[in-house]
């Protein structure tokens, strides 16, 4: 999803008469909280440590320790524009993660839309760790809209998923469009993307 984000972003930008090189110009400070934040949630979510059989607590440990880090990430360049959108998406996220209990929540009716007849079984059945069915009437507390057919793999997004997509396109375009983002300014990101 971020990158097809990135790729709107990337286009709309252009479509505005952007400068690519200038996304290179912004600072990012402590880029490395949100990097690993993420790189936790890829490995509970996409490597499947997210089994019910395969672990405990630390695991759950893990899932909340990546969202910290990305928003203790997202808040040390608060003073970066539509960062507070980033924030928010998170925030969202994370908030409706601990109300499921640690799970994200989906409803029967995107599963059923998104994922084949086993994979829905397994997580109506509770066999799929970090996720458990929602009512349709609490769509709002978990993941509610597919798109399947229409990207490589299907996609489920809840509604901090929306914000957090929508913001990403926003900045992106913004950091190639916007006149005070200029070279040899305190902005400055590659240079110092582990600092």
């Amino acid at each position: 999803m971020f990158l097809y984000a990135v790729i709107i972003g990337l286009i709309i930008g252009i479509l505005r008469k952007g400068k690519l090189e200038k996304i290179g110009y912004l600072t990012i400070q402590y880029p490395l909280l949100i990097v690993t934040g993420v790189l936790f949630q890829f490995f509970v979510f996409i490597l499947n440590i997210g089994l019910s059989d395969l672990g405990n607590n630390i695991n759950d440990g893990i899932l909340i320790v990546s969202y910290i880090l990305i928003m203790a990430g997202i808040l040390s360049n608060k003073s970066v524009k539509f960062m507070y959108l980033f924030l928010a998406g998170t925030l969202y996220n994370f908030v409706t993660l601990i109300l499921n209990g640690v799970k994200v929540g989906i409803t029967s009716a995107t599963a059923e839309k998104a994922f084949s007849p086993e994979i829905v079984e397994l997580i109506k059945t509770g066999n799929v760790r970090y996720f458990t069915v929602i009512p349709e009437s609490k769509f709002y507390m978990g993941a509610f809209l597919s798109f399947e057919g229409i990207f490589i793999y299907p996609i489920v997004l809840t509604i901090g998923d929306i914000i957090l997509f929508f913001a990403t396109v926003v900045f992106i375009q913004y950091a190639m469009t916007d006149k005070s983002i200029r070279k040899g300014s305190s902005v400055r990101y590659s240079r110092n993307l582990f600092r």
